[in-house]
């Protein structure tokens, strides 16, 4: 973390895109705010903006369905979102990657080639992150019924373990977010 304050913004997207995230990185909303800020870098605001909202959204819906089946993790590239052992919402530098049930989808998706064999009726589609506020909105339903396909299984230990709590702190600046129940609660009172 010391070399993240110490660093310049030329230095700062270095140290962002070519480091590994650590257990400490993704405890600290600050790292998130970096990473998804240098995935955004350059990209109209709105973007940012829509982004973070979709995500939200996600995170309340399955807090409300599968609450126990998601877990979000930081990586010194972008962002991913899993369900059950299932990516579904892949933030990278080239846009969003984006876990739709097919027969749900607008006509004409055009999506990824490769199956899920763990979601099925499910294919990602990938989104330029200039065209999301404008694309989103149009898949927030069949997106919404691919989250609950992968969600019959637990997610592995190694994703459960990658959960990154300093996502969800960044999040809570926006709205009320909470992490999956296999995420021990800690309160904090001062005396």
């Amino acid at each position: 973390m010391a070399a993240f304050l110490a660093a310049g913004p030329a230095e700062m997207r270095l140290l962002i895109a070519m480091t590994r995230k650590t257990v400490q990185d993704r405890l600290d909303p600050a790292v998130a705010e970096a990473v998804i800020g240098e995935v955004f870098r350059g990209s109209p605001g709105s973007a940012k903006q829509t982004y973070i909202e979709f995500l939200i959204e996600d995170i309340k819906y399955l807090n409300s369905r599968h609450n126990n089946r998601w877990g979000v993790t930081l990586f010194g590239w972008g962002l991913r979102l899993n369900v059950g052992w299932v990516e579904c919402l892949v933030l990278h530098p080239r846009g969003l990657r984006v876990l739709l049930d097919d027969s749900s989808a607008p006509a004409h998706t055009r999506f990824e080639r490769r199956l899920y064999r763990l979601a099925p009726g499910c294919k990602m589609t990938s989104v330029p992150l200039s065209k999301l506020s404008q694309v989103l909105p149009f898949l927030e339903e069949a997106h919404r019924v691919g989250l609950d396909s992968p969600a019959n299984r637990n997610p592995p230990r190694n994703i459960r373990g990658a959960h990154s709590l300093g996502v969800t702190k960044f999040l809570s600046r926006f709205a009320r977010v909470l992490n999956p129940s296999y995420v021990p609660s800690v309160d904090v009172h001062v005396l």
